[in-house]
């Protein structure tokens, strides 16, 4: 039986997908990132966490929110496709 190091794999299934709206930079965060936030600030009903990009000035959204088509916020800083 191997022997256990101590170190535990991060666990996929506790992350969350986050995207860029500007650059489409993305990103996983832990649930433990977005519970803490939930806890500090807990923002607006109905709408997630968001956080700013490292790459850009754009704003970081969980990528069923674009999935849903909810793009409130990223429709300012975003050209629509297809123009």
């Amino acid at each position: 039986m191997p022997r256990r190091t101590g170190k535990r794999r991060p666990d996929r299934s506790r992350t969350t997908s986050y995207r860029c709206a500007l650059c489409n930079f993305a990103e996983e965060v832990p649930a433990e990132v977005l519970e803490h936030f939930d806890l500090v600030d807990p923002g607006l009903p109905g709408q997630p966490a968001t956080f700013a990009c490292q790459r850009c000035p754009g704003i970081m959204y969980p990528t069923w929110w674009f999935e849903e088509g909810h793009r409130e916020g990223a429709d300012a800083k975003v050209a629509p496709q297809g123009r």
